[in-house]
């Protein structure tokens, strides 16, 4: 579950695929029964010979959407999901879009030929 401008968005049953994983993320616990979540690059050798390899929690996936686009029988889930108004991120990245083109609208830059005056 995910909160985007106060609602939830359930991604639980968004569709996974291994070639779009550029991080992953293991749940490490120690002799003491402590654990902490870290990247699995991090997790040392020496830990993965002693306990084995901790389990996947979390990914983080990034998506080309060209690729997504110029494949688009391969991708079918995610170019629905990519489709559908409904759907919590691509809600979130038009309100954010939105919210930039607002903000942008509000500067005022000043007219100087101060280079420094692009610092204030």
């Amino acid at each position: 579950m995910m909160i985007f401008f106060g609602e939830t968005c359930d991604i639980s049953n968004f569709p996974f695929d291994d070639s779009l994983v550029i991080e992953t993320y293991v749940n490490v616990e120690d002799a003491a029964g402590n654990t902490e979540i870290m990247n699995e690059r991090e997790v040392s050798f020496d830990y993965k010979c002693e306990y084995g390899t901790p389990e996947a929690i979390g990914w983080v996936l990034e998506i080309d959407i060209g690729k997504l686009r110029s494949n688009q029988i391969a991708y079918k889930e995610y170019i629905s999901l990519l489709n559908d108004e409904s759907f919590c991120l691509k809600r979130e990245f038009y309100a954010l879009r939105d919210y930039v083109a607002m903000l942008t609208s509000k500067q005022n830059p000043k007219r100087s030929s101060n280079l420094f005056d692009l610092f204030i």
